[in-house]
């Protein structure tokens, strides 16, 4: 046991001497460990792009990584985070998304979980005459809850079909 002792204080000293960098070459070192973040335009292009090729996607995962590599073909650097790839994709107006929740104990979320808008209380009254919140929905994703907290675990996008107009429709149908 002795013997292994002075062997194990000289790798604990040869890791303790390493060759110190200067600040410049330690932040060199540091942004090249380290992705860029496109601006949230690029995220969108690239979010719809991915969404007019596979018009169904299984996963906040799978889409965030179909979103990345279309932002390297710009740039390679170029990374993002799921969630913030969900955001942008929810609020464009050209997915919709499908959410599968668990249920938790009871909670009030003071923010949509999916999008992160402020949720809206559903009231009723009582026979008594108060009112009591019954449910809270958001207005952006359709998210519901009741008394009962609703938590997402699994979501599915889909591509939103830009809309005909009805003026066109009703046109050809007369020609």
């Amino acid at each position: 046991m002795k013997a292994d002792a002075p062997e194990e204080i000289s790798k604990n000293q040869s890791l303790l001497d390493l060759p110190d960098k200067t600040p410049d070459e330690a932040r060199a070192e540091h942004k090249k460990r380290h992705w860029k973040l496109p601006k949230d335009e690029e995220i969108l292009a690239a979010i719809i792009v991915v969404m007019e090729r596979s018009r169904t996607i299984e996963s906040q995962n799978r889409l965030r990584r179909l979103v990345v590599e279309e932002l390297q073909k710009n740039d390679p650097e170029y990374s993002t985070t799921p969630e913030k790839v969900r955001l942008l994709a929810l609020r464009s107006g050209h997915v919709r998304v499908e959410v599968k929740t668990r249920e938790d104990d009871v909670g009030r979320p003071a923010k949509c979980p999916v999008c992160r808008t402020t949720m809206e209380r559903l009231k009723n009254k009582t026979l008594t005459g108060t009112t009591v919140t019954i449910e809270w929905r958001c207005p952006l994703c359709k998210y519901w809850t009741g008394k009962k907290l609703r938590i997402p675990r699994h979501y599915t996008f889909y591509a939103i079909q830009p809309r005909k107009s009805k003026r066109r429709t009703v046109l050809r149908a007369f020609q």
